[in-house]
C-alpha cells in the first residue's frame, strides 16, 4: 500500500511537525520540505512531485498495516541471549542510594562451580553473553576464575559493573583478557563532591586514578551514572570525564534512578530536568566524540525502517539473571534445567530480592 495522508493527524510542537496515526502509535518527524510536500497531498498538488519526493513519500508508513499478534509469533521460548550474574551481595562500599543495600557485611556470593554450571547451560542455549553484577564482582574470591570461565566459551563477551576501587589486584588478568570480550562498566555519580557523597570521602580519587590506568592500558570503559536530583547537572561533566580518561574510547550510560533499597523518593528527579541536562550532555559529547548509549539506542527506534515494531523489553524472554542465592529471573522454558540450588522467579535483575514479584520455581 502506498501513504494514506488522510490517516494522519498533524500536531506542531515547539515549531516542529509531529504526524501521528491515531489508534497504533506511529508518528514520524519530516523536515521543512517533507511537511510541505504531505501538507500539499490532500490538495492534490502532489501529482508532479519529482524523484526526491518520491521517495519521501516511499519512505513513509503505507495504509493499515497487518494486525500485531504479538511477540510470540516472530519469537519462541527456546533460546538465551544474554545471562546476568548477581555473583555477590558483598561490596567494598555502602553507597547512599544503593537499591540492594549492599555492605562489605553482606556475604552471600554465587560459587564458582554455580557460574560453571550456569555458563555452561547458558551456552547451550545460544547465549554468549554475560553480566556480572552484584554487590562489588571485584571482591569476589573467585572474580578472575569466574571470568576465566565464562571467557573460555567461544565467541562470548563478559562485561563487569564495578566501582573499579580493587582494579589493581586484577591488572594481570586484565592485561591478558581481550579488549574485544571483555568489558568494564563502572559507576561514577558525578564529580568529586556529589561521588563522594554518594560513595564515601576519597572514592573519586581513587576512581579517577585506576581510569587512569586504564587508560594507560588502552581499554575501553562505559561510565555508567545513575541520574539523581542532587547529580543531574553533572551530566555532561560526566562525558567530559569520559573525554578526558578515555582517549575517544570511552562512552557513557545514563542510569534511572531506583526508589528502593537505599534509594529514597527525595532522590527522584523529574523526567523534564533529566531532559534537559541530558541534551547539554549530547552537545558535550558530540563535540568531544564521546557515545551516549541512551542516545544511540533513541535514535535506533526513530530512525528503524517502517514498520519496525519495539515490543518492550527481552526480560523473560532472552535475557534472565541469577542472584547469589542462585534465584532466577524469567526466561526460556529451557531454565527449567537451570537448578543449582534453590531457585526463585523475578521479573528483571533489577527485582531481584523483591518477594511480592518472586514466584518459587
Amino acid at each position: 500500500m502506498t501513504f494514506q495522508p488522510d490517516a494522519w493527524e498533524r500536531f506542531v510542537f515547539d515549531e516542529t511537525p509531529i504526524y501521528v496515526r491515531p489508534g497504533n502509535g506511529d508518528w514520524f518527524v519530516p523536515n521543512h520540505a517533507g511537511d510541505e510536500l504531505l501538507r500539499t497531498l490532500p490538495l492534490g498538488q502532489a501529482g508532479s512531485r519529482d524523484v526526491m519526493a518520491s521517495r519521501f513519500l516511499d519512505r513513509l508508513p503505507p495504509g493499515d498495516a497487518a494486525p500485531f499478534a504479538g511477540r510470540s509469533e516472530v519469537l519462541e521460548l527456546k533460546a538465551l541471549s544474554e545471562l546476568w550474574l548477581h555473583i555477590t551481595d558483598r561490596c567494598d562500599l555502602a553507597c547512599s542510594h544503593c537499591m540492594f543495600s549492599c555492605t562489605p557485611a553482606k556475604a552471600s556470593r554465587m560459587s564458582l562451580e554455580d557460574v560453571q554450571t550456569l555458563g555452561r547451560q547458558a551456552v547451550d542455549l545460544g547465549c554468549r553473553v554475560f553480566a556480572l553484577t552484584g554487590g562489588e564482582p571485584l571482591i569476589h574470591p573467585d572474580f578472575e576464575r569466574i571470568v576465566d570461565t565464562l571467557l573460555g566459551f567461544d565467541g562470548s563477551h563478559v562485561a563487569v559493573l564495578t566501582n573499579l576501587m580493587t582494579l589493581e589486584k586484577h591488572l594481570d588478568s586484565l592485561r591478558r583478557w581481550p579488549e574485544d570480550r571483555f568489558h568494564l562498566q563502572i559507576s561514577v555519580d558525578g564529580l568529586e563532591e556529589n561521588h563522594d557523597r554518594f560513595r564515601g570521602r576519597g572514592t573519586f580519587h581513587r576512581l579517577r586514578s585506576s581510569l587512569e590506568l586504564l587508560r594507560s592500558l588502552g581499554h575501553p570503559v562505559t561510565l555508567s551514572m545513575a541520574v539523581m536530583k542532587d547529580n543531574v547537572a553533572d551530566m555532561a561533566d560526566v562525558v567530559d570525564l569520559a573525554a578526558d580518561v578515555g582517549a575517544g574510547q570511552n562512552n557513557v550510560h545514563f542510569l534511572w534512578y531506583f526508589v528502593r533499597g537505599r534509594g529514597k523518593d527525595t532522590g527522584f528527579v523529574s523526567p523534564r530536568e533529566i531532559l534537559d541536562n541530558l541534551t547539554e550532555a549530547a552537545s558535550r559529547a558530540e563535540a568531544r566524540r564521546v557515545g551516549i548509549d541512551n542516545i544511540d539506542a533513541l535514535r535506533d527506534r526513530v530512525f528503524a525502517p517502517s514498520g519496525t515494531i519495539f515490543d518492550g523489553t527481552n526480560a523473560a524472554w532472552e535475557s534472565l539473571a541469577v542472584a547469589p542465592d542462585s534465584r532466577l529471573t524469567p526466561g526460556p522454558p529451557a531454565s527449567v534445567a537451570l537448578r543449582p540450588r534453590n531457585l526463585k522467579v523475578y521479573p528483571t535483575p533489577a527485582t531481584i530480592g523483591l518477594e511480592a514479584l518472586g514466584v518459587p520455581f
